[in-house]
């Protein structure tokens, strides 16, 4: 449960409830994320070097694609691991985030629809990250790829949608939001042109074979992947005021006579 935030040392912990932070879950799982993310690219490039630089052009290459380094040992369990280590907590917030921003009243028809369409592109968003994690390009090369497609096309769209509906729930708020909104623009546009020179990239690969061309898209691949964890950052760090709150709760039930 996510509640109001309290004057509570963090990580308190009482008789049968412990309240956690969000700001500070929100910074550890993007520190995991990010941190496991770049170590399975470091670890790649270590211990698989020639496997997961090859490509059918068989011309010179420096950096891996995710694909490639998510796929061998031991990138592929560390990667596995992030992701099911924070998979929870993302789909968790995806609930949190539709229940706070569908109960703002904004006086726009096309609000709470808005809000639906955010919903539904950040679930999908989650569901296709732990397909591709889960189902690896050497395991299933199709499968993989309709899973990675879809993470970004929905990340993009969610993306895009929030930006949108956080305008509309703080038009009239002070100059903090604005700030904020500037920071999600700026993820959101560096990821889609970052997409669009990895494409680019790969096209000129594939059509003309040249040397280094496949770390180019490599790149602007991982630049694609931190962008959207800042993103998701940014988006989180709108609710510092509040904590996750796990506990017991106690059933009141009448005792028989």
């Amino acid at each position: 449960m996510m509640t109001k935030k309290s004057s509570r040392d963090p990580f308190e912990m009482t008789d049968d409830v412990v309240y956690i932070p969000f700001r500070g879950a929100t910074i550890v799982s993007s520190i995991i994320v990010s941190g496991g993310f770049v170590l399975c690219i470091i670890l790649a490039l270590v211990y698989h070097f020639e496997r997961t630089t090859w490509t059918h052009c068989q011309v010179p290459n420096y950096l891996p694609s995710i694909s490639a380094a998510i796929s061998v040992p031991p990138s592929a369990y560390i990667w596995r691991l992030v992701v099911a280590s924070c998979a929870s907590q993302r789909l968790c917030t995806v609930v949190f985030h539709h229940k706070h921003y569908s109960n703002i009243f904004v006086p726009n028809s096309y609000y709470r629809r808005l809000c639906k369409l955010c919903f539904g592109s950040e679930f999908l968003e989650n569901l296709c990250l732990i397909g591709l994690t889960c189902i690896s390009s050497t395991e299933n090369h199709g499968l993989h790829a309709m899973f990675f497609i879809g993470f970004q096309l929905f990340a993009v769209i969610f993306m895009f949608l929030m930006c949108i509906v956080y305008s509309m729930a703080t038009m009239s708020e002070d100059n903090s939001n604005t700030k904020s909104l500037k920071w999600k623009w700026g993820a959101f546009l560096t990821n889609v042109a970052a997409f669009v020179l990895a494409m680019g990239s790969y096209y000129l690969h594939n059509a003309y074979c040249r040397p280094g061309v496949y770390t180019v898209f490599a790149f602007f691949e991982y630049i694609i992947v931190l962008s959207n964890i800042a993103y998701h950052v940014r988006v989180s760090l709108d609710f510092s005021d509040r904590e996750i709150r796990f506990g017991v709760r106690q059933s009141n039930k009448n005792s028989c006579r």
